[in-house]
């Protein structure tokens, strides 16, 4: 078992692949990965005015605004409007534009590259306690100051701070206010 503590300050801006905004990488898998090459991304977007999303072929992501008062995503042929905490899934080759409501919003994105990985769970939710199994990743996003515990390893992480764990662990959270933002992921396997 694995716990990683990513504070807000060790996050990496980047341009938005398109080039239309900055975005905040907090980890990306494999190690050495990057926006052209990763298997999972995790990663803090601030979207201060209207703009297209960048396409990732080949990736499903799940956006969650953590800011803001919210977030209308207009694909192709359907309309998402997503409240605070409110996540939703969608294939990344797709390029919707995003109209933040009233104002600049703040947002997560999960990426997990198609047949490689699936999303167990991924969502703001007011739970404390998780089961990983071996060879699966879950990333905790703090929206409010917290204490993450797994085994002997125990963390304090200020709001809008993460944690990353990976292997078999059961993992404890306290101070939770009004959720965390969690994404639990699974390997795909190969005869899938």
């Amino acid at each position: 078992m694995t716990l990683q503590h990513i504070p807000f300050e060790q996050f990496n801006a980047k341009p938005w692949k398109n080039g239309l905004g900055t975005t905040y990488d907090i980890a990306l898998l494999p190690e050495g990965a990057d926006h052209n090459s990763f298997d999972l991304r995790f990663a803090l977007s601030p979207i201060v005015e209207d703009n297209i999303f960048s396409a990732f072929p080949g990736v499903e992501r799940v956006i969650t605004p953590i800011e803001g008062e919210g977030l209308n995503l207009e694909f192709d042929d359907t309309e998402s409007q997503l409240s605070l905490y409110q996540s939703l899934r969608f294939d990344s080759a797709l390029t919707p534009m995003g109209r933040p409501l009233s104002g600049p919003i703040k947002v997560i994105n999960v990426m997990a590259k198609r047949h490689s990985w699936h999303f167990l769970s991924c969502d703001v939710t007011d739970r404390n306690e998780y089961d990983i199994q071996s060879g699966e990743v879950l990333f905790l996003f703090a929206l409010e100051s917290c204490c993450v515990q797994s085994g002997d390893a125990v963390v304090d992480v200020a709001k809008q701070g993460a944690v990353l764990v990976t292997g078999a662990a059961g993992v404890s959270v306290s101070s939770v206010g009004s959720g965390i933002l969690r994404a639990h992921l699974g390997p795909c396997l190969a005869d899938n």
